[in-house]
Formats: structure tokens, sequence, C-alpha cells
């Protein structure tokens, strides 16, 4: 069944779910939970994929559901529901892709959830590669948490590390240096505060729109103000 109208398609697949069983149901209930995922209606793609997994013959499709539910709650913002659910997994069943992506869950879910301890092991792994979004956002997750330790020198050496690796995901490498200013000015080391945050708003070439200039022009404001 296609559709130009999703929501159409989703009140169509759901009346083929409330039919029972059999194989036209299971490939139903995995098209409704895959449109309701992409509309960004988490609660409905999870009762999809929470049935799915209780009826789907097929392996792949069980292995769907299960990814999906751990999606599905993160996206929801259920933090610790994803956590469970991702604890659960066998992940050695996944593939390459949905194995990243269960480990980014975990790892972010536990940061979220300020269980900083659990996350951090996960966040260096998945931040050996930092070509990838995820990879980087790790990284910065690394970045933030010992910022908010106020261990600065760490800040320092992993931002730089964080640079030197050449990535291409600008967007993380500047939240990442706002946080390297941020630490200067903590320090009231208002001189390399400044100098950073004018470097970033120098170079940083914004591929979306992001708030990324509008945080560092804040920043400079107020340093303007202390310093007078």
């Amino acid at each position: 069944m296609k559709s130009d109208k999703p929501e159409l398609a989703l009140d169509a697949y759901m009346k083929v779910m409330q039919q029972g069983e059999g194989s036209f149901v299971e490939l139903a209930t995995l098209n409704y939970a895959r449109i309701a995922y992409r509309l960004e209606k988490y609660k409905k793609a999870l009762e999809g994929y929470s049935t799915l997994s209780i009826i789907a013959k097929l392996p792949n499709n069980k292995t769907e559901a299960e990814v999906g539910r751990i999606n599905s709650f993160f996206m929801d913002k259920q933090y610790e529901n994803a956590v469970a659910e991702a604890q659960k997994i066998q992940v050695q069943n996944l593939d390459e892709s949905d194995r990243g992506r269960v480990k980014y869950v975990l790892a972010k879910s536990y940061f979220l959830l300020g269980e900083r301890t659990k996350a951090l092991p996960i966040l260096k792994e998945i931040a050996k590669n930092k070509a990838v979004p995820e990879g980087a956002e790790c990284q910065y997750m690394i970045i933030t948490n010992a910022f908010d330790n106020g261990d600065f020198s760490t800040v320092e050496k992993e931002v730089f590390a964080f640079s030197d690796s050449n990535t291409p995901q600008t967007y993380w490498l500047a939240k990442s240096f706002i946080l390297l200013g941020d630490s200067y000015a903590e320090r009231e080391d208002w001189e390399q505060a400044e100098a950073t945050f004018k470097s970033i708003l120098d170079s940083y070439k914004s591929t979306s729109k992001d708030d990324i200039a509008d945080q560092v022009k804040m920043r400079l404001s107020k340093i303007s103000k202390k310093t007078k």
C-alpha cells in the first residue's frame, strides 16, 4: 500500500491490524510502525512495534520490532525504558548499523539520566569514529562531562584532539569549542575566551539553520560587558 498521504496510510494499516492474524496483518503492523515513526508519532510507533514484536513470524521483522521499540522509547524521551530495552536485546543478532544505533541510544540515555559513569565507557567507544555524527556527538558529550566536573584541562585536551581528528562533523566541533571558550570564561580568562568565540564565528560555516552563531554572539556580548 503506497500513499502520498501517510496519515491516511496509517489509518488503513490500523484497520488491517484490527482484523486479527496472518501475514497481511504482520506486514500492515510493520508499515504502521514505520510510518508512525517517520511522522514522529513515537507513541503510535511504539504501539506498532510492540504489537509486531508479539505477532512477528519472520525473524527480520521481530528484530526490527525490538530495535523499533528502543528507538521509539528514546525519541519519546522515555530514557529509562530505552535503557531497559537496549539491555535486553541480543546485540549479536543485529547488523552493524543496528548494533551501533543501540549502543548510541544506551550511551545517550544513560548520559541524559545523569548516569554518566555508565555512559562514559560507551561514549568513548563510539567516539573513536569522530567522522560520523554519532561519534562526534559522543565526543561532545565526553567534553561536556569534563566541563561539568570543572576538569578544564581535560576539556582543552579533548577539544584539540577532536579538532585534530579532521572530523567533517563541524556542528559538534563548534559546540565543543564553545565549551572550550566557556571553560576560559569560568577561569575569567576573558582574552582567551573572546579569541576562542571569535575564531568560531570566523571559521564555522553552518550547513543548516542552527544556534551556533547566536550562542557565540551572546557570549561575546557578555564578555564585552564584563571587560568594559
